[in-house]
């Protein structure tokens, strides 16, 4: 920030101050550009407030869309930037005039969303009046209704719930609305896509999306890029209720689901990076999950999951030995050792430690000989290298696809916002059944969050008005009722929900059973005590020594050649790293001369080398996990600046983060290279 000559020496830092100098830099650079930011919004209100006034809809809707826009890709960075300047003060009159403006585009911006929700309010609604909208005015007027202040028409979902007139589409279309997705009521409509329709023209150009069942959704949603937000138009308000209230109810879901997906991510990325390139070595030496695919057909599984309700019937589980496989994930087993029992698999998805406090769950006195370790290829490596005797990896998620291309695992459906989840789609790939949870809550019991333990959660508590703000849902009980539950465990309900209802459709499935006895109701699983259905188990005679014993399943031979597998693709991967490299410097070196030298020439030769530099970014997808956050917010960044030294910078910025992610895989691969020298053993 540029400094006044009359305040030099009241501002001058004094020897050891450099960090708070340099901090306070950059918070007055964060003030600016708070500024400027606030300065565009504003002014697109005042347009907007303007056309209001003078009655000019279409110019509203238009420059309505850009603020929705801006506002989508600024909020986050908007909120970071307006969060540093929490305890600033201002010290120059430039910073004085600075912080007026900022308050004042605060201001105005807080008015245009009052005048605006206040305007929109008046526009003609079918929902609430008997008059269909017949014209596009109508129809504009209505999108404007239903959109939300934040609003990317590229990218977020607009779901109509009927068969959209032509002027709907019509004005759809002028919007330049890109996601939208039409659900049709059964036996509504005889023809939906009848030769020479619009809505047939606009399906069939790939505009909209005909959605003949609500399970068709989710491609959109699972796909890149989901949406943020999303809007509901019904078109007539005679719709039945049911009918549109399933549609509600899964597209809230898709959401939920979709930015749990996003969240996770966002917060574990550079975890996953890390760690999976830490266990690349022990990940060489351990069995491919896909080796127990189809292994165990008929025979029973049971689920123990953590949850409150496991205190009911855990007694129940002794009986199982030798009668059916028993999979639990980590943060089950201490419970399970105080009743004497040990499952047969024990699984782990999760990032965290949990061999150390807080997350203590493992103890390496609770491993038995006959038990095997299942964990994802980017779980943390102290929990990698637990001491059981036989060890199974997968990498088949969105965290570790990258980890099974290395070492050319087949993909294994074990895909799940939670290890419960994960567990459900391993016992059935393997061809268990029946398949019984017990301890699967996915609810706060009694306050509870885990059997065996008096910790409540203050979930349990929580008035209505947090459920009404989404920090709490209310799901349908085991017994009836409702039953609070957060965030992450509707996710996995309702995947729990989806796989059950996958499965009601296939050919041949298992019976699946929820014998939990609490918590939230498991659509689509049968309920029974657990007690009766451990009274039918009998004997099963290959149970009689450790299930991953059985009969042809991989011997050393086999993993030698996946370990050399590995150990050639891990090379490849090195080399593309270094050219990588190469083109990131090229572009730096590019980028800093543009800085003193501006020039078409130059421009034109950072475009073709940025354009090299990202075919080989994109060949190594998973150093996106170790930047994917500060990535996505210098591009962010990146759209907004003004002039050619605010991008040169940012794009300086860009490739030192990729270059360090580089660095860092380098290391770790180089280690896991040497590691992979000796010869493997059996684990």
């Amino acid at each position: 920030m540029q400094q006044f000559p009359h305040e030099g020496a009241r501002r001058r830092p004094a020897v050891g101050n450099g960090a708070r100098t340099k901090g306070r830099a950059l918070a007055a650079t964060e003030l600016s550009a708070a500024v400027a930011v606030l300065a565009t919004m504003s002014d697109l209100c005042v347009q907007i407030l303007q056309n209001i006034t003078q009655n000019e809809s279409r110019a509203v809707y238009r420059l309505s869309d850009q603020l929705r826009l801006m506002r989508s890709r600024l909020s986050d960075l908007l909120e970071k930037k307006l969060a540093s300047l929490k305890d600033f003060q201002p010290s120059s009159p430039i910073e004085f005039r600075q912080i007026e403006q900022l308050r004042l585009g605060v201001r105005i911006v807080g008015r245009f969303d009052q005048v605006h929700a206040e305007w929109s309010a008046l526009l003609a609604d079918p929902e609430s009046s008997d008059a269909p909208l017949t014209t596009i005015e109508g129809w504009h007027a209505l999108i404007e209704k239903r959109l939300p202040p934040i609003w990317d028409l590229g990218r977020d979902l607009l779901a109509i719930v009927g068969l959209p007139p032509e002027e709907l589409l019509l004005a759809v279309e002028e919007r330049e609305q890109q996601r939208v997705m039409a659900f049709l009521e059964p036996g509504a409509a005889e023809n939906p896509l009848a030769p020479d329709s619009l809505f047939a023209a606009a399906v069939e150009a790939g505009r909209i999306r005909f959605v003949e069942s609500l399970d068709k959704a989710k491609m959109l949603y699972f796909g890149e890029d989901p949406p943020l937000v999303q809007a509901l138009i019904r078109i007539d308000p005679a719709t039945d209720d049911t009918f549109l209230s399933q549609v509600r109810g899964e597209l809230e879901t898709l959401q939920l689901m979709a930015n749990v997906n996003r969240n996770t991510l966002k917060a574990f990325g550079p975890r996953w990076f890390n760690q999976g390139l830490d266990n690349l070595s022990v990940i060489a030496s351990s069995h491919p999950l896909a080796e127990l695919r189809g292994k165990f057909v008929g025979i029973p599984a049971v689920l123990v999951s953590p949850g409150p309700s496991l205190d009911r019937n855990i007694q129940h589980l002794k009986a199982l030995r030798g009668k059916a496989i028993m999979i639990a994930p980590g943060q089950s087993i201490k419970r399970l050792d105080r009743e004497g029992i040990y499952p047969d698999f024990v699984a782990v998805i999760d990032p965290q430690d949990l061999t150390t406090e807080p997350l203590a769950f493992f103890d390496p006195a609770l491993i038995r000989a006959h038990q095997a370790l299942i964990v994802g290829a980017t779980c943390h490596p102290n929990v990698m290298g637990l001491a059981y005797t036989r060890r199974y990896v997968f990498g088949s998620t969105a965290s570790a696809f990258w980890i099974d291309d290395i070492f050319s695992d087949e993909f294994v459906t074990v895909g799940g916002v939670s290890v419960a989840v994960s567990a459900l789609n391993m016992a059935i790939e393997w061809g268990c059944s029946p398949i019984v949870l017990v301890g699967q809550d996915l609810a706060f019991t009694g306050g509870k969050q885990y059997a065996g333990t008096s910790q409540t959660e203050s979930v349990g508590a929580r008035p209505p008005s947090d459920v009404a703000r989404g920090a709490v849902f209310e799901v349908e009980g085991y017994h009836g009722g409702l039953v609070r539950t957060n965030y992450g465990y509707k996710a996995a309900l309702y995947e729990m929900e989806t796989i059950a209802d996958h499965l009601r459709k296939a050919a041949n499935p298992p019976k699946v059973y929820n014998a939990t006895e609490g918590g939230a109701n498991i659509k689509g699983f049968l309920k029974e005590p657990l007690a009766q259905i451990v009274a039918r188990f009998s004997p099963i005679a290959s149970l009689n020594q450790p299930v991953w014993a059985a009969p042809g399943l991989s011997d050393l031979s086999s993993l030698q050649q996946r370990k050399l597998a590995g150990l050639v693709e891990l090379r490849r991967i090195r080399k593309t790293i270094d050219e990588l490299t190469s083109k990131v410097d090229q572009c730096v070196d590019v980028c800093t001369r543009l800085k003193t030298r501006a020039g078409a020439k130059l421009i034109a030769r950072l475009g073709k080398v940025e354009q090299k530099m990202r075919l080989f970014l994109r060949s190594l997808g998973f150093l996106a996990l170790a930047v994917q956050e500060e990535v996505e917010e210098i591009r962010t960044t990146v759209t907004e600046q003004a002039t050619l030294e605010d991008n040169l910078d940012a794009s300086l910025a860009l490739y030192k983060t990729i270059r360090s992610a580089c660095t860092a895989a380098t290391s770790k691969i180089d280690k896991a290279i040497a590691l992979l020298g000796s010869e493997p053993g059996e684990t």
